[in-house]
């Protein structure tokens, strides 16, 4: 199968000017139960958020019927525009969703090639690029709830992301027992390893990525208790210093609010450990080096379907298949 034929439809949770932070893009045909299940591992995902300043979050999670990749980051690295607002730097959760097709994809996993991991002084931040043009799309519309014919995205294949899948078959090479757990009442804590090295963040990426099972893992969350409280199945995070599997309190965890600063799982803060300083050696570069690819990205078409039509008319006569729950309150 050419990597052309592969699949992809964009997932973004951010906010614009008036409205806080909420889904801005689903794929086309989730239901409420996956929908549930995505919006519990962004939750996840943007815990604690000030602490992206120091270090950007890579997931990835997979069910029965569909895969997530993203990245968790500031927006400054995806962005030049919408930023800042109201003196509040702003962040992002953008990846792309891609259906597990047994007929389309024989083969383990049943769904296409997701990016190596790749390597931490280098993040293909361009990539992610495009998806912000979501948050910019949507940044004056100041309806507290979006219906979903406005932020349903087909899938279809995606330039940009073609050209990072193809160092994917790097991945048919890992050997070696399952080092993940795969169980959703228990998460395994692994301190986080910068090293593209064979036993850092990569081997775990890579065993995700080519799990036929259902499974999720995120990098670079900042404390045991973010991942412990969260979806995750599997986290690596700078505060772990010992592999350990922690089992998960049985009563559900209370969140509240739609402002995902509220969203975060509450920890009180003389209990919550100090989070190791981490990237922050490379962190400017990544920067430094973000800007300089825009500018040779300038003049580049709009071609592809990983770009927004801005041409396209927005409807926004109410409809019966408006979603109260995707403001995530």
């Amino acid at each position: 199968m050419s990597i052309s034929s592969y699949q992809w439809a964009p997932l973004v949770y951010g906010r614009t000017l008036e409205v806080d932070f909420r889904l801005l893009s689903i794929p086309q045909g989730l239901d409420q139960t996956d929908l549930d299940w995505v919006k519990s591992h962004i939750s996840s995902s943007i815990i604690y958020p000030d602490d992206l300043r120091d270090g950007h979050r890579w997931s990835i999670f997979k069910n029965e019927r569909y895969c997530v990749f993203a990245l968790t980051c500031m927006a400054n690295l995806v962005s030049t525009r919408r930023v800042v607002v109201q003196n509040r730097d702003l962040y992002v959760f953008a990846g792309y969703v891609s259906k597990i097709d047994s007929e389309l994809f024989p083969e383990p996993p049943h769904h296409p090639p997701v990016p190596t991991l790749a390597a931490v002084n280098r993040p293909p931040f361009g990539v992610f690029r495009t998806l912000y043009e979501y948050v910019d799309f949507l940044w004056e519309d100041e309806r507290t709830i979006l219906e979903r014919k406005d932020i349903e995205q087909s899938f279809g294949a995606v330039a940009r992301l073609e050209r990072i899948l193809e160092s994917i078959y790097n991945l048919a090479a890992y050997e070696g027992n399952p080092v993940l757990n795969y169980s959703r009442s228990a998460v395994r804590l692994v301190p986080d390893q910068q090293s593209a090295q064979p036993g850092g963040n990569s081997m775990l990426w890579n065993e995700a990525a080519i799990s036929f099972r259902p499974v999720s893992l995120c990098i670079g969350l900042p404390d045991q208790s973010s991942a412990v409280k969260g979806s995750f199945m599997n986290a690596t995070t700078y505060a772990t210093n010992n592999i350990e599997i922690v089992k998960r309190p049985t009563k559900p965890i209370k969140t509240k609010g739609a402002d995902a600063d509220q969203i975060r799982i509450e920890v009180a803060a003389d209990t919550r450990p100090k989070p190791i300083a981490r990237r922050n050696a490379n962190y400017e570069k990544y920067t430094l080096r973000f800007f300089d690819m825009m500018e040779n990205l300038i003049g580049e078409s709009n071609e592809g379907a990983d770009w927004i039509d801005y041409t396209e008319t927005v409807d926004s006569t109410p409809s019966s298949d408006s979603l109260d729950e995707l403001s995530m309150d």
